[in-house]
Formats: C-alpha cells, sequence, structure tokens
C-alpha cells in the first residue's frame, strides 16, 4: 500500500510520484493498482475504490500539460524544483477497470455499492 493524492482531469486519473520511489518501482512489476477514497465530513459520507492499470507517462509534452493544468491539491513544484522535465517526476496515468461507490451507513446496513466496468 502506497500513499497518493490524485489528480482529475474529466474522466483522466493522474497520480505524480517520485519516479525512483519505491512505489514507481512496485508499479513497473505489477501495474495493477487500487485506490481507496472517503469523501465528504457530514453523513452520507461516499466510498470510492478505483481498481485500473497503472502506467508511466514520459511524453514531455503530455508531462508539462498536467503540471501547468494544476490538478492536484498540492503544488508539484514542492516536489521537483527542476519542473516537469525533471527526470525525477513521474507522472501516472491510472485507466480504471472498476470503480466501486458506496455510501455510509447504507453499506453498513447491507446495501451494496454502485459498481461500474467498462
Amino acid at each position: 500500500m502506497r500513499v497518493v493524492f490524485p489528480g482529475f482531469e474529466g474522466r483522466q486519473l493522474w497520480i505524480a510520484t517520485k519516479r525512483n520511489s519505491t512505489k514507481a518501482r512496485h508499479i513497473e512489476r505489477d501495474p495493477n493498482v487500487e485506490l481507496f477514497w472517503e469523501v465528504g465530513s457530514a453523513r452520507p459520507t461516499a466510498h470510492l475504490t478505483v481498481s485500473g492499470v497503472a502506467q508511466f507517462v514520459d511524453d514531455v509534452v503530455a508531462k508539462k500539460r498536467i503540471w501547468d493544468a494544476d490538478l492536484f491539491g498540492y503544488r508539484l513544484s514542492e516536489f521537483w524544483l527542476g519542473g516537469p522535465q525533471s527526470g525525477d517526476f513521474g507522472l501516472l496515468s491510472i485507466v480504471p477497470n472498476r470503480v466501486e461507490l458506496g455510501w455510509q451507513p447504507a453499506m453498513w446496513q447491507g446495501q451494496r455499492p454502485e459498481v461500474w466496468t467498462p
């Protein structure tokens, strides 16, 4: 398990990570990933699980576009001082193959989550 902070561009899901991190090495060995969010501070709270395949994007134009889009809840420049062309800036594209959405407290009462598959 690795902590990530995703960025969304329409239906596209992006993850920024250090290209030489343990997380990056794990993904290169096995690109199947699962991401989980709990959204909302008041009831009902949504639980979202995305299962998919991660792939590093090495195209400099795409990396600059995502960098400039400011999709993440933090400034990428805090981690990659060299900008989008930094050799350590890893950009992951996540292609979902299953999305599950559930709500609390309905899940506790046995309600099954909504499921999307392509």
